[in-house]
């Protein structure tokens, strides 16, 4: 049980009121006595609707600055209760009816009702319970109809007083004790213990803001000079506990609630002296003077907080007074409490989330009106779950969640969340700022190759090979590639990338890789690209491999073997020409030669590089000028870049000096007759002996006594050969037999006191019967040729042989790929010794050697 004992303190009212309580409106209500000297009259406040008045009834939206006359009651009537379901939805009592409006107070509609004191909101707006005299009812429709549910025992005292709480508790004052429902009005319960006091003359009470045992608190007026007493009950009145009692004659108004605080009209004496408002914020347990009007009437209600520092009252002569520092004392309400949002720490464009829980304070109902995010990147912020405006009362909870997607926003992020909050006992708006803490971690860069590697399908020589790379940015951030795809291998080559390249999210690249080879093999190289995100670095190696067939051209020579006419202390120098041909399908770029040549030889000096291109020659004159008497050779080279590939090229060189010796030489060394008829008793062939020296010599003998089967027109010995002059020796081929017949001829020269031997070989066949066509030479070898449109030919004789006259009936039968012949009118007759001839056609389709048999 609480006791307190209250001090009364002195002071001068009117510093107090001129320094902290302005008289805003004189003769606002009009004060018309009823029911004898009582003076009834109601001032309520809800949410910006502040309504008030003793018979005429006047609203202000605006906390009392203007006020306009919405309601006149009949004669005989006075305002005693106004209660609000919201600042929309009003009721208002007077003596003989009940109010209803639910468009804050401009309009109403009426219900009469004898003897009415008292009414409220019960829970809705359809449920309304109301106090006469000496019964309760209940309407759940709104006001239309009502239903008795208590009857009151006449007592000296009717019912005055009825207050809503929650969960269906309804609270009336009847005479000097309780009466209860926890059902909405509908059945009562008369508390067992009435008040310790005698009868008084009124009682006002109200439920304690911030208690939620449903505190009940009671002022009594006691207007017959007894004590005035406030009492409190947390148990529906069974039990009661004195919170103070007056030692003088105390008379106690009205008793109202706001927020966190208790408001109490107080008069000492009679009605002239001032003793003014008292305020509690700790459940009525203690209570401070905070001023106010010198005059109050202890049957009027004229007392309504906007909150806990603005205060309205109205005087005994109806002027409206105000404080807007609760009479020089303010409360100054604490914030509720905040918790810390967690941090945040993500990798770029992901997403995380905190939350700021708010709670309030005991005896404190705080309004959230707004949450606002403040920062340069609150672009990736966004606020979730209850947001404001929000309601907080006593200790409840209410989260408020942060969710952050980092959207191109890098390290300790400067953001924060700023709550607009007020408290209505203090009624004034805060705001409190919370930092959020963000760190956002770039990561690295996120390039991907469509393929792990390329291998691009087989090619011929010189065939073109083409693929794609895409490179795709997986990343959520524009990426930086800055290098690639680097160096490739010979064959190989790429479309130019002009970097660096930026890669937005999602976003892809296409690289283009390119195969050309002029050689056949096996060819691999490594494609490699560097990309780059905020000082993150990335590499993408790309293996990547190709296969080229057929047969390896290029750099060749017509011949590969020169073999020089020998020099002479007459003749000491000699030029010949080296052919170097392009066979394959790229130019060829000649980077240096002729390399390695010795001492005698020498070439026409070549402005390198030299570029061949396919199909095309270069001829190269070489020169033979021996420094001695004696053979020479060497072997030299040239080098050719073709598509990448080096080239290194070899031929030789032969010569020889013969100085001053008889320079006699044979046309041909070997002589073949070949197949000979018996029939045909002779067959001729003519040979020349050439001087290939600088002086005229002498053929002193020769050809000597030749083998049977062969002998050789007389030669008139001896014959003086002049330089580069020459004799021609007829040899004939008369076989007697079949048989193989071979012999040699021997010549002598001489020239300078030097003698000379040259040697010939005969051979030949003796055969029965016919013996032709015979082909002279019966094997061809064509020259080396570019595929790109050359031809050559050859003429092959056929010589008939035998003795008699031949008819050729078909041939030259079918050619491969690549070889052609004129064609021949057959069938053909050829006599005997004549010839035929058949021109042959080569140009090759494709690389490659190429044969053919004729028959």
């Amino acid at each position: 049980m609480y006791i307190i004992f209250f001090i009364l303190l002195t002071f001068s009212a009117e510093s107090n009121l001129c320094a902290q309580w302005k008289k805003v409106a004189n003769n606002l209500f009009f004060n018309d006595g009823y029911g004898g000297s009582n003076i009834y009259g109601v001032l309520a406040f809800k949410d910006g609707t502040l309504l008030g008045g003793t018979r005429n009834l006047m609203l202000s939206l605006d906390t009392g600055q203007t006020w306009k006359t919405v309601l006149t009651t009949p004669s005989g009537n006075a305002v005693a209760c106004i209660d609000f379901f919201d600042s929309a939805n009003v009721l208002m009592v007077t003596n003989q009816y009940l109010y209803i409006s639910s468009d804050r107070g401009n309009t109403w509609s009426s219900q009469a009702f004898t003897n009415a004191s008292a009414a409220c909101f019960a829970g809705s707006l359809s449920h309304i319970v109301l106090a006469t005299y000496y019964a309760m009812y209940v309407s759940t429709d709104g006001g239309v109809t009502f239903t008795k549910t208590h009857d009151a025992p006449l007592l000296s005292f009717p019912i005055t007083y009825v207050k809503y709480r929650s969960n269906g508790l309804v609270i009336a004052l009847e005479d000097h004790h309780l009466i209860v429902s926890t059902d909405y009005g509908s059945t009562w319960t008369a508390s067992n213990k009435y008040l310790n006091v005698p009868k008084t003359d009124s009682w006002t009470f109200t439920f304690s803001p911030c208690d939620s045992s449903n505190q009940l608190l009671v002022a009594n007026e006691n207007g017959f000079g007894a004590l005035g007493s406030m009492f409190s009950t947390t148990d529906n009145g069974t039990t009661w506990q004195t919170m103070f009692q007056r030692t003088s004659p105390f008379l106690n108004g009205c008793i109202t609630a706001y927020g966190n605080s208790l408001f109490l009209e107080t008069v000492v004496g009679n009605l002239l002296n001032f003793q003014g408002v008292f305020r509690s914020t700790d459940r009525g347990v203690t209570w401070d003077s905070i001023g106010g009007p010198s005059t109050y009437h202890q049957d009027s209600r004229m007392l309504a907080p906007i909150n806990n520092n603005t205060i309205l009252a109205i005087d005994n002569n109806g002027n409206l007074w105000r404080t807007d520092s609760a009479g020089g004392k303010p409360v100054v309400s604490p914030p509720p409490f905040f918790t810390k949002p967690k941090p945040i720490s993500v990798n770029e464009c992901r997403k995380d989330s905190s939350q700021i829980i708010i709670t309030g304070l005991s005896c404190h109902r705080y309004h959230i009106t707004a949450a606002q995010l403040i920062g340069t990147d609150i672009s990736s912020l966004q606020l979730k779950g209850n947001l404001p405006p929000l309601i907080l009362s006593d200790t409840v909870k209410d989260t408020i969640g942060i969710i952050f997607r980092s959207q191109n926003l890098y390290g300790v992020l400067q953001d924060s969340i700023k709550i607009t909050w007020y408290d209505e006992g203090e009624g004034k708006i805060h705001d409190t700022t919370i930092a959020i803490p963000l760190t956002v971690n770039p990561l690295p860069p996120d390039l991907r190759a469509s393929v792990t590697s390329v291998q691009f399908d087989s090619a011929s020589l010189c065939m073109s090979r083409d693929t794609v790379i895409r490179l795709r940015n997986f990343g959520c951030d524009t990426l930086q590639i800055y290098s690639g795809p680097g160096t490739l291998a010979q064959t190989f080559s790429a479309d130019p990338l002009f970097l660096p390249i930026f890669l937005p999210p999602d976003s892809s690249l296409s690289v283009h890789i390119h195969f050309h080879s002029p050689v056949a093999g096996s060819f691999s190289t490594t494609a490699l690209f560097g990309a780059e995100h905020r000082g993150l670095l990335q590499q993408i190696t790309i293996p990547v491999t190709a296969l080229s067939f057929g047969p390896n051209a290029g750099l060749t020579f017509k011949d590969s073997l020169i073999v020089l006419i020998p020099v002479s202390t007459c003749i000491p120098k000699r030029d010949s020409n080296i052919t170097l041909i392009n066979t394959g399908c790229d130019t060829i770029r000649i980077t240096s030669g002729p390399n390695g040549l010795t001492s005698g030889f020498s070439a026409d000096p070549l402005t390198l590089p030299f570029m061949i291109l396919p199909g095309d020659s270069l001829r190269i004159t070489i020169h033979f000028n021996p420094p001695s008497v004696g053979k020479f050779q060497t072997n030299a080279s040239f080098t050719g870049d073709l598509g990448g590939f080096t080239q290194v090229r070899n031929f030789s060189l032969a010569g020889e000096n013969i100085g001053s010796k008889p320079g006699l030489a044979s046309q041909d060394t070997l002589v073949d007759f070949h197949n000979v008829s018996l029939c045909n008793s002779s067959r001729d062939t003519l040979i020349q002996l050439i001087n290939r020296g600088c002086d005229t010599l002498t053929l002193l003998t020769g050809p000597g006594n030749l083998a049977n089967g062969f002998s050789a027109d007389p030669l008139l010995l001896p014959i003086k050969i002049a330089p580069d002059s020459a004799i021609t020796i007829r040899y004939h081929f008369h076989p007697s037999a079949s048989f193989h017949y071979q012999a040699t001829a021997n010549f002598t020269a001489t020239a300078n006191g030097l003698n000379q031997q040259v040697t010939q070989s005969l051979s030949g066949n003796g055969v029965a019967g016919a013996s032709g066509p015979v082909v002279l030479q019966s094997s061809f070898i064509l020259d080396t040729l570019s595929i790109c449109g050359a031809i050559a030919d050859t003429t092959v004789y056929f010589t008939n042989r035998g003795c008699d006259t031949l008819l050729v009936t078909n041939g030259p039968g079918p050619l491969n790929t690549g070889f052609t012949t004129d064609l021949l009118s057959l069938p053909l007759s050829i006599a005997p010794g004549d010839s035929a001839a058949i021109i042959f056609h080569f140009s090759p389709p494709a690389i490659g050697i190429f044969r053919r048999s004729v028959l």
